[in-house]
């Protein structure tokens, strides 16, 4: 379990948009600004080493903040990098099947997630929501602001205002234009 926030707000309080949110990831809270956006990220460490999000290709320009578990990421790691070592968090599946398939990359994942990818060289923005929608993921669009969040509550005290629930099953692609970073 953990939570995340994705805003083009300013984050003005910190501490106060990410009340609610840092009691489902206690263990480590990262935030990260790039491309435009504020990344935060809450951990729940169960097993393993931390692995701090937003996760980040080696070039900087993919980020993604991820809630759930990719039960498939074994095969993943061994069909789209076959030769290196086994992924350290189910999550880095998530950049490695984006590189390969794309927009389509949820496709190959079998599991519980909710997912905010930006691509900043492409200029466009992934949510993803599992086919059962297990793991619940918020968006808000208040005129050029833009926010999605594992919580309602996090977008909310960020200062969204028309916040709403994507449904199960969702695959959602948002762009920007050069003023709307």
């Amino acid at each position: 379990m953990c939570s995340f926030l994705l805003t083009t707000l300013r984050l003005l309080n910190l501490t106060h948009a990410n009340f609610y949110l840092k009691q489902r990831g206690p263990d480590h809270t990262s935030h990260v600004s790039s491309g435009g956006f504020h990344f935060v990220h809450n951990l729940l460490s169960q097993t393993g080493n931390l692995s701090a999000q937003p996760l980040v290709t080696a070039d900087g320009n993919v980020l993604v903040l991820f809630n759930g578990e990719v039960y498939n990421y074994c095969e993943l790691g061994n069909t789209l990098r076959p030769d290196t070592p086994p992924y350290a968090s189910d999550g880095m599946a998530i950049l490695d099947a984006y590189a390969r398939y794309g927009k389509q990359f949820c496709k190959v994942l079998d599991g519980e997630y909710a997912i905010a990818l930006v691509d900043i060289p492409r200029r466009s923005l992934l949510l993803a929501v599992d086919p059962f929608g297990v793991k619940p993921l918020f968006v808000a669009e208040d005129g050029d602001a833009f926010g999605a969040s594992s919580y309602r509550s996090g977008l909310v005290r960020a200062g969204h205002r028309k916040v709403r629930q994507l449904p199960a099953n969702t695959l959602q692609e948002y762009s920007w234009l050069e003023g709307r970073r």
